[in-house]
C-alpha cells in the first residue's frame, strides 16, 4: 500500500488509531451515466489527485496499449485480493497478520481514460521514466469483512 486516503473524518481517525497506514482526507467525487463512471479524487496540495474515466461495456477490454503484462491472465494475478494484511508491532517485536475474507471477487478488466494522476509526479516517484497504465479492472458488491488480527511473535 502506497497510500491510503479517505473522504470519511471517521475512518481517517480509526484507521490512524488502529493501524499505521497513515489515512489521508481527501474529496471523492463520482458519477455513474450509462455505461460511464467518471472518479475523481482530490487532495490537499494536488499530492495524489486521480481523475479517470471508465468505460463499462468495455468489458472484458485488452490490454492497455504498452502495458508491461503478456496478458490478462498475468495482470490478473495482480487484481488481489491478497488474503492478509501485516503491520509491525515494536512493543512486543511481533508482525499481526489479519485476514481478510471477500466474497464475489470477480475483476472485469476494462477500459479507462487516465485524465490525471499526480502521486507520479512527487518523490519517490517523480524521477522515474513517465507513467504507464498497466491494466484497470472493475469491481462492485462485494462483501468483506476482517478477521480478528493474530500476533506472530518474531525470533529475537
Amino acid at each position: 500500500i502506497l497510500r491510503s486516503d479517505t473522504n470519511r473524518p471517521l475512518m481517517a481517525f480509526s484507521g490512524n488509531r488502529l493501524t499505521h497506514y497513515n489515512y489521508r482526507r481527501a474529496a471523492v467525487d463520482w458519477s455513474r451515466e450509462g455505461d460511464g463512471l467518471e472518479v475523481k479524487i482530490t487532495t490537499p496540495n494536488r499530492e495524489a489527485d486521480l481523475h479517470v474515466r471508465a468505460d463499462l461495456a468495455s468489458r472484458p477490454a485488452p490490454l492497455p496499449e504498452g502495458s508491461p503484462f503478456p496478458d490478462l491472465a498475468a495482470a490478473r494475478h495482480f487484481a488481489g485480493p491478497l488474503p492478509y494484511t501485516f503491520d509491525y508491532e515494536r512493543q512486543t517485536h511481533s508482525i499481526i497478520r489479519i485476514k481478510g475474507v471477500r466474497e464475489n471477487w470477480n475483476p472485469q478488466p476494462i477500459r479507462v481514460d487516465v485524465r490525471e494522476a499526480t502521486f507520479f509526479r512527487h518523490p519517490p516517484f517523480d524521477g522515474a521514466d513517465s507513467a504507464r497504465l498497466a491494466n484497470a479492472f472493475y469491481l462492485e458488491d462485494v462483501p468483506y469483512e476482517w478477521k480478528r488480527g493474530i500476533r506472530e511473535p518474531l525470533d529475537r
